[in-house]
């Protein structure tokens, strides 16, 4: 049987393959698709007049259990989060006045309560009620209720007004910054991995009702094509349509290639034409734990599993010399590889790494690892990019209530030693989903819609208050950090970039 996990985890890399292939592009060319298969746990209803006399699967989206499940219950925690910098690990820099910021995080922390469900999915709604914390005392309250893409954020700052984030316009709000020499593209969909999760539940809504089940079985050309169309809808329909172009654009338009990628995704029947030209279909064939998915004579999806690790190959080519490979293996014990390489002419264009050892696992109240996320190939421009990490995480029961702790620290390249670290602390236990009554809110303007107006209204409403609830915190702030947050101010023109100069 198929794991759960094992879907979640393509389920995400469907989303990640579908705005990734137009890395490998030499040329601006409109006709390079992606396809990546895709099935779920359950028992697949066949028919046998298949040709190649595997019994051939019969869509039916009613019998598939489309992911992500949701959760049956909410999560609450009372937590305590800080952040902590280690001077010794840090090289010597004149510019920044490290031990300053090392003073100025441990006088801060953030602690609040928080109840969540079902996030980071689409369909998902939280409630937090906490405050940014002046060694050991609330110096600013931060509210926050999100239902849907809606984030209302309420504070003594402003008043205990509350002021929408509107979701949708995020990813294009963080573009701005980039006019201004700061690159947020990348950030933000970090921000709100919302993004990348709802383009994977449309792409695998898509799939899953052609390619699910067990066993040896076939899917014909007519149903590959009729699932292609269904995938150009998300390209071209309104609604999806906006949310990928804003996706793709946050994650490619460093390359130039955003736009190429979008064309592409509203053109997947052409690519299954290149991948199958004879129309045989796609044959799936499962063997000794192996599972082949074959079209137009091509492998281009391989999984294998035992009782110690499980591992997929995807290997997707173009017609234009380029070419698009995800590796992916874990094991029982903690361990994981994903690598994602585009190639051009047989050169290495990108290739993104991620490594992890010492991840949880099933049954263990507690873990610690390592991990590394590294990105190469010929379209960094710069020298290849490496993260470290190292982890830690402690479970006081296998079961609810309990408390958790969990560290995680970046780790210096030039030291080898972990500099800023992350530690969250929490009583955690589940609630009743209807226990959650939403509140409710008056429509009012989105603040990602800031433009010099605007900002002059904010700061006419609130700027008198801000600057009250600011000022005990603006009081104890080191004057190293002052200098270099103006140094940043300069560099990055901020003042300009919100009018105010």
């Amino acid at each position: 049987m198929k794991s759960r996990c094992m879907l979640r985890l393509l389920s995400v890399l469907l989303a990640l393959c579908l705005m990734t292939p137009a890395f490998a592009l030499a040329e601006e060319s409109t006709e390079s698709l992606l396809l990546l298969p895709l099935q779920v746990e359950t028992e697949a209803e066949v028919t046998d007049d298949a040709e190649n006399d595997y019994p051939e699967i019969t869509p039916d989206p009613a019998q598939v259990e489309i992911w992500p499940v949701p959760a049956k219950d909410a999560l609450e925690a009372d937590y305590q989060l800080r952040l902590h910098l280690d001077t010794d690990a840090l090289p010597h820099n004149p510019d920044f006045h490290a031990a300053d910021w090392a003073k100025l995080l441990d006088m801060l922390s953030l602690s609040g309560n928080l109840k969540c469900y079902n996030f980071p999915f689409a369909d998902n709604f939280f409630y937090h009620e906490g405050s940014l914390n002046l060694n050991g005392n609330p110096a600013l309250a931060l509210h926050v209720d999100s239902i849907e893409t809606f984030r209302y954020i309420r504070s003594n700052a402003w008043k205990g007004d509350s002021i929408l984030f509107q979701m949708h316009n995020f990813l294009e709000f963080m573009t701005k910054f980039s006019y201004y020499g700061f690159n947020a593209k990348y950030l933000s969909l970090l921000m709100y991995p919302e993004a990348t999760l709802y383009l994977a539940d449309e792409y695998q809504n898509v799939l899953a009702p052609y390619l699910w089940g067990e066993g040896n079985r076939s899917v014909s050309y007519e149903q590959l094509k009729a699932m292609c169309q269904d995938l150009n809808q998300i390209a071209l329909n309104e609604e999806d349509s906006n949310q990928l172009r804003r996706y793709l654009n946050n994650l490619l338009s460093e390359m130039r290639v955003n736009n190429t990628a979008y064309e592409q995704l509203s053109q997947m029947d052409v690519y299954l034409d290149f991948l199958d030209p004879d129309k045989q279909g796609m044959t799936i064939t499962v063997e000794d734990g192996v599972e082949t998915y074959v079209i137009g004579g091509r492998t281009v999806f391989e999984r294998r599993w035992d009782d110690v690790c499980s591992s997929f190959e995807l290997t997707l080519p173009d017609q234009n010399g380029c070419q698009l490979n995800v590796n992916y293996a874990s094991t029982k014990d903690g361990a994981l590889e994903m690598t994602i390489t585009t190639l051009s002419e047989d050169e290495v264009t990108m290739e993104v790494c991620l490594k992890a050892a010492g991840l949880p696992v099933d049954g263990q109240l507690s873990a610690q690892g390592t991990v590394q996320l590294s990105i190469d190939g010929a379209y960094i421009t710069e020298a290849p990019v490496v993260y470290d990490f190292q982890f830690s995480l402690e479970h006081s029961s296998s079961e609810y209530p309990r408390h958790t702790d969990f560290t995680l620290g970046w780790v210096n390249p030039e030291t080898g030693k972990s500099a800023l670290n992350l530690t969250l602390s929490a009583d955690c236990q589940l609630l009743d989903v209807s226990q959650l009554t939403p509140p409710e809110y008056i429509y009012s303007s989105d603040f990602f819609c800031l433009n010099e107006g605007v900002i002059s209204q904010y700061v006419d409403m609130y700027g008198k208050s801000a600057a009250a609830t600011l000022l005990p915190l603006a009081l104890e702030i080191p004057s190293g950090v002052i200098n270099d947050v103006v140094n940043i101010i300069q560099k990055y023109e901020v003042l300009e970039t919100l009018g105010i100069f």
